[in-house]
């Protein structure tokens, strides 16, 4: 019965398993006492493995496809309402050539927050600020 185990002062020493702050702190332990050859085959290895290295905030990749998103829809409704006379000026023409250049970034965006997602499991320590 837990009245009568004692005292339990609250930390990691008495978890039962390891948490991901103990199992992040242990790797960087191991990675402070690697010799430079080790730690740069490592960090290489971690590098190359993404496709995307650098880009490492989730949020820098998704909220602008939010706004690609939203430009795309925009612009594609604008159009529908103007299809009339689609060509009679040239900023519907520019409209009409960003929505596909909108498609594209959003799909990258999409692509390197899906990188993000996968990796920053696998490589914890990458992703810490």
């Amino acid at each position: 019965m837990v009245l009568f185990r004692g005292s339990n002062p609250i930390g990691p020493a008495n978890r039962d398993e390891k948490g991901p702050a103990e199992e992040l702190d242990d790797r960087v332990k191991t990675y402070i006492k690697m010799g430079d050859d080790e730690w740069n085959a490592l960090y290489e290895k971690m590098y190359s493995d993404r496709k995307y290295p650098g880009h490492n905030n989730l949020k820098l990749a998704l909220f602008p496809s939010l706004f690609y998103v939203a430009g795309m829809g925009m612009f594609s409704y604008e159009l529908y309402l103007k299809r009339a006379s689609l060509l009679a000026q040239k900023s519907n023409v520019a409209k009409l050539a960003s929505i596909p250049v909108f498609g594209l970034l959003l799909s990258r965006n999409l692509d390197i927050a899906k990188d993000i997602w996968t990796f920053r499991n696998k490589y914890p320590e990458m992703y810490q600020s």
